[in-house]
């Protein structure tokens, strides 16, 4: 009897030794790469089937030219926008962004469309003489990260300089806050429609 259970026990010991000395799956697991981390974060939101459609000032993906253009009209009457001339002939739409330990920043934001749908915003406030981007940017960051809790990522977009971009991955929204050398921008990305864009390419 007691010959069985040694040998018993003696078979385990040499099967752990087999296994590489009874590693962990994590410790035997690759370390993922931080863009695998991010497309894992990105399948996995998607993979809830839930969509947020409503970004910044109220507009939504999916919106035609023609909506988004109604919804300035709209944002103009409420004075949350305002029109300034870009050149002389050129009017565009900005709006006030308010960091609390800035100031209010004049904002420029573009749109953008796959088959006639908004599937993209970028933001960017205007830098004033002498404000340090860094500081903007990290404005910026604590501000989201009210709404939107920590960033989800921080990735090195210039090791250099050492600049960073914030990311959030929601659903179907991907939210970033990057910056270079002498601005801040924020963008708002559909993530389904941005797949069905670059297939199209």
């Amino acid at each position: 009897m007691q010959i069985k259970t040694i040998l018993f026990l003696l078979t385990i010991v040499l099967g752990l030794a087999a296994c590489g000395g009874g590693q962990t799956a994590e410790e035997e697991a690759p370390k993922l790469t931080l863009e695998e981390q991010i497309q894992l974060k990105i399948g996995d939101e998607l993979a809830k089937g839930e969509r947020d459609e409503v970004i910044i000032l109220d507009h939504e993906f999916g919106m035609t030219r023609k909506e988004v253009f109604q919804q300035k009209n709209k944002l103009m009457k409420e004075k949350r926008i305002y029109g300034i001339y870009k050149t002389k002939n050129t009017r565009i739409f900005v709006y006030d962004l308010n960091l609390k330990d800035i100031g209010k920043l004049v904002t420029y934001f573009d749109t953008y469309y796959h088959d006639d749908k908004l599937f993209k915003m970028e933001c960017k406030p205007k830098i004033k003489k002498g404000q340090d981007v860094q500081e903007v940017q990290d404005a910026m960051v604590k501000l989201y990260s009210k709404k939107y809790g920590q960033p989800d990522f921080m990735v090195p977009t210039d090791t250099i300089n050492n600049y960073n971009k914030a990311m959030w991955i929601k659903l179907n929204q991907m939210i970033e806050i990057s910056r270079d050398k002498k601005e801040v921008m924020m963008s708002y990305t559909d993530l389904q429609e941005e797949e069905e864009t670059l297939e199209d390419i």
